[in-house]
């Protein structure tokens, strides 16, 4: 089984994006045309409890989108849910609690989405206490850039060991303060350039996470090995459900680059997960593969 269609277009976009209708920096036609000149094909403005409706433009695409915060009761952490591809406002005065936001955003056939759980101070266990979302960001690009949180690959593994599989995001959450933005996207195997086909891809966990490096294909065998194929990367890491594993990094020689890994899952494997790491320690993130013994 292979998990991308080679035939399928790869649209490239962000999903977590703020603008001057909050607290970001510049004009919503600003932020297109930045991401546009920079080879995106479509992005969610996920302003902070301002709804943003889809819009179609020549090569580009927005999909609707909105951020919502609330504060753990103990002061703990917070919980950031971002609406993304619903058919409206979720008003919080309303849908006061994080999950009557999520109910919310389901009912107006939305995909909610855990924001930077690392920088929010979430353990797994808040996140599992809610039910109905269907992404976290597993790379958060302001959160690396000015808290060095960006990344949440850790809740989501802890989140995958009790038998929750998040589709995995990176994003940006640019404000365009300067160094916030371009930092992290999704790479969308995709029928048609629709905000449809793309919503679509997504929920069909056919994409990939990325700071730059290229996952081309993961192939999964019918011995339940791994083949997967990426661009010139320093390393291919296939994490697992198990604790120790020991031939299941794949490095590169010195001065080389490579391209390919063959992993065959270890006993206890449920679960498997790609990241491709290159010269300049970027990664790329695959969704969850679940494994059938």
């Amino acid at each position: 089984m292979r998990i991308f269609d080679n035939e399928l277009k790869w649209l490239k976009g962000n999903l977590h994006t703020h603008t001057q209708q909050s607290d970001g920096a510049i004009s919503v036609v600003d932020a297109v045309n930045l991401f546009k000149d920079n080879g995106y094909h479509f992005i969610a403005v996920t302003d902070h409890k301002k709804y943003t409706p889809a819009r179609v433009m020549s090569g580009f695409i927005m999909i609707p989108g909105e951020e919502l915060d609330f504060s753990a009761e103990d002061g703990s952490h917070v919980y950031h849910i971002t609406s993304i591809g619903a058919k409206g406002h979720i008003d919080t005065t309303v849908h006061n609690t994080p999950q009557k936001c999520i109910d919310e955003i389901l009912r107006l056939e939305g995909m909610p989405v855990i924001a930077h759980p690392a920088w929010s101070i979430m353990s797994p266990e808040d996140i599992l206490k809610l039910s109905g979302y269907e992404a976290v960001e597993v790379f958060n690009g302001i959160s690396e850039a000015y808290a060095a949180r960006g990344i949440s690959s850790q809740q989501a593994d802890a989140m995958a060991n009790r038998n929750v599989f998040p589709l995995l995001l990176a994003t940006d959450d640019c404000h365009f303060y300067d160094i916030d933005h371009l930092l992290g996207w999704i790479m969308v195997n995709c029928e048609s350039f629709t905000e449809s086909s793309i919503m679509s891809a997504i929920r069909a966990g056919r994409f990939y996470a990325t700071q730059g490096p290229e996952i081309r294909q993961i192939t999964v065998n019918e011995d339940k090995s791994i083949d997967v194929e990426t661009g010139d990367v320093k390393q291919i890491n296939v994490l697992s459900s198990s604790y120790w594993v020991r031939d299941r990094i794949f490095r590169a020689k010195q001065g080389g680059y490579i391209n390919h890994a063959h992993y065959v899952p270890a006993q206890g494997d449920r679960w498997v997960r790609v990241e491709a790491v290159d010269e300049f320690g970027k990664i790329a993130w695959s969704n969850y593969i679940r494994i059938e013994k």
